[in-house]
């Protein structure tokens, strides 16, 4: 039994970082000034998770933008967002926009 459980603590430690981790508590709060910050209205931030690749960090997260957001405008907050991550936190991040 002890086996196992070693394995399966093995196992976790090192495909926890490449399926997503729940972030941090400080990262969430900057996520938000940023997306606050790029678009100008208030954005509300879900489901984001953190994969780790070495060095490497990737970010993916859903943001809901009011929905008479025209597709255009839509894309082009995501991009600011994923542009200002990238200049603050060093981050890769993929945003997925959604009606509110």
């Amino acid at each position: 039994m002890l086996i196992f459980y070693a394995a399966y603590e093995i196992i976790s430690e090192g495909t926890d970082p490449l399926l997503g981790e729940m972030p941090e508590t400080q990262l969430m709060d900057d996520l938000k000034s940023i997306a606050h910050e790029a678009c100008g209205m208030e954005t509300h931030i879900h489901h984001v998770h953190v994969h780790r690749y070495g060095e490497h960090v990737e970010l993916t997260m859903h943001i809901k933008l009011p929905k008479n957001t025209t597709l255009e405008n839509a894309h082009n907050i995501a991009d600011d967002i994923e542009v200002e991550i990238m200049k603050k936190l060093h981050i890769e991040a993929t945003i997925h926009m959604e009606p509110l």
